[in-house]
């Protein structure tokens, strides 16, 4: 496989986990707190 390819998936990958940690921490904070204390405790 190529390297660069490689890379390139990598970091994809690694922008799209922070864009899902953040959009995911932004609603449930609009949630109960125990429920979004649970949920980023299963994400981390």
């Amino acid at each position: 496989m190529n390297l660069t390819l490689l890379q390139d998936l990598v970091t994809v990958f690694c922008l799209f986990c922070l864009f899902f940690r953040c959009h995911l921490m932004s609603i449930l904070q609009k949630r109960e707190k125990l429920q979004g204390n649970y949920w980023l405790l299963v994400i981390f």
